[in-house]
């Protein structure tokens, strides 16, 4: 959703380099090198593979920067200490890393939009810094 709304710009081929949707553990981990053990000890939903994320993107597309987004928009896959709802968002980039955890309420369609507009605010922020 994230790519689908900067791509709204024209112009923006300027800026996006390109995106991949790592929805399942195999895509993150042997696409954009999320190392297993990552995944094996904090979960795929957490601020260490969101943070691994970014760095594998920002690595593989030769990127100023790169944005790893990993969450549960449900309506299934919560337990209790993992909500639906719960997005982790990080960014790596030449002036240092940071990663975002959110707590989102609504229906999946909510979920996904609020995590987008969260995501432009961090790479807005972002950018300001470069």
């Amino acid at each position: 959703m994230v790519s689908s709304r900067i791509t709204d710009i024209p112009g923006s081929s300027d800026y996006l380099i390109g995106s991949i949707v790592c929805y399942s553990n195999e895509i993150k981990i042997n696409e954009v090198n999320v190392p297993f053990a990552i995944i094996e000890n904090y979960g795929a939903v957490s601020q260490e593979t969101a943070k691994a994320m970014a760095i594998g993107i920002k690595d593989k597309f030769k990127a100023d920067i790169g944005v790893g987004i990993t969450g549960i928009a449900g309506p299934g896959g919560a337990v209790d200490s993992k909500p639906v709802g719960l997005v982790y968002v990080a960014i790596d980039g030449v002036k240092g890393s940071l990663c975002e955890k959110y707590n989102f309420y609504g229906d999946r369609v909510d979920i996904k939009y609020r995590t987008s507009q969260a995501v432009l605010d961090i790479i807005r922020r972002y950018a300001l810094t470069i």
